[in-house]
């Protein structure tokens, strides 16, 4: 089966994805050997760069679709792993080659400029096939990621001097000039235990706010109910007086209705009669009469043959 200029197109975006893929492991890599300044703050955003050059890659190539070449699709198939292989394989290679840390960061620099001449390279392939093809959507992503990458070249291939002095001062004149705790990892490491320590910061204050929270629910829990609680208590006292104050309003009227009853003559003109004639119509009278009057007579006189009468008549 030939080989269109689509399955061609379609195999050289492969290769610049595998190695934009590639250089994204190897990136991150150099950046943890990388001490702080301009030097790795270029490469974080090279790395920046790449990720998003290999983003705008695979959707040209989902756009463009599957290629129906199966030696077109095995050769990119082939490009993407070779590039992963190559990626991790090279990664214990960069982090033991040289006599120092400033040896190695700059054998790593001129990786990275090796690595920016290839993608030079395959997009200058994938821009020209793309316009002699009419595809003027990928001939110009070519367009905007090689302006990309020349200018990075150019801003990597600037650091190579500086790297060299470091080289120099460390290995000729022996005077270190790469510190390990200012390494990207080390930074790495240390931005993780801030973030721990955020974390459990933000942890411990949530907590505590939640605990000032449930307590003072449970205090104003506390003093609603002993609110309740007194007012349950003012109610049964107020009870109990209003029951002890009507109880005793009622024994005040039945002490005044005794008094009243016990300061009224049994019968009209009893106090202008005798003890004997009293004794005599006693005689005559029902029990509960008797009582009357013997209660009036020891309220009032208390003559003992009256009384002495209503009782022995009863």
């Amino acid at each position: 089966m030939s080989t269109t200029t689509h399955d061609k197109l379609l195999q050289y975006l492969n290769e610049a994805q595998a190695t934009e893929q590639a250089l994204v492991s190897t990136l991150r890599g150099h950046i943890a050997m990388t001490p702080r300044g301009e030097y790795r703050n270029d490469l974080e955003e090279h790395l920046r760069l790449t990720r998003r050059h290999a983003q705008l890659v695979r959707e040209r190539i989902g756009r463009l679709g599957t290629s129906f070449n199966p030696l077109a699709l095995g050769l990119g198939l082939a490009e993407t792993i070779a590039g992963q292989i190559l990626a991790l394989g090279k990664m214990p290679l960069d982090m033991v080659r040289g006599m120092s840390l400033e040896e190695k960061i700059l054998k790593n620099a001129k990786d990275e400029c090796a690595t920016e001449a290839l993608e030079i390279a395959t997009y200058t392939a994938i821009e020209t096939l793309a316009r002699e093809a009419g595809d003027t959507e990928t001939a110009d992503m070519a367009t905007r990621i090689l302006r990309e990458e020349r200018l990075f070249l150019d801003r990597l291939l600037a650091h190579v001097p500086q790297l060299v002095g470091m080289v120099t001062a460390a290995e000729i004149q022996g005077r270190k000039q790469v510190l390990v705790s200012t390494v990207g990892a080390a930074d790495k490491a240390r931005s993780v235990a801030r973030s721990a320590r955020r974390t459990t910061k933000r942890t411990a204050t949530t907590a505590s706010r939640n605990a000032r929270r449930t307590a003072r629910t449970t205090v104003r829990r506390t003093e609603r109910t002993a609110k309740t609680a007194a007012k349950s208590t003012r109610r049964t006292a107020q009870a109990a007086t209003r029951t002890a104050s009507t109880r005793a309003r009622a024994a005040t009227r039945a002490a005044t209705g005794n008094t009243a009853a016990a300061n009224r003559q049994p019968w009209n003109g009893y106090d202008g009669q005798t003890a004997a004639q009293i004794v005599d119509k006693v005689q005559e009278l029902p029990v509960n009469r008797k009582e009357r009057v013997r209660e009036y007579e020891e309220a009032n006189k208390d003559r003992t043959t009256v009384v002495e009468a209503t009782q022995s008549a009863s």
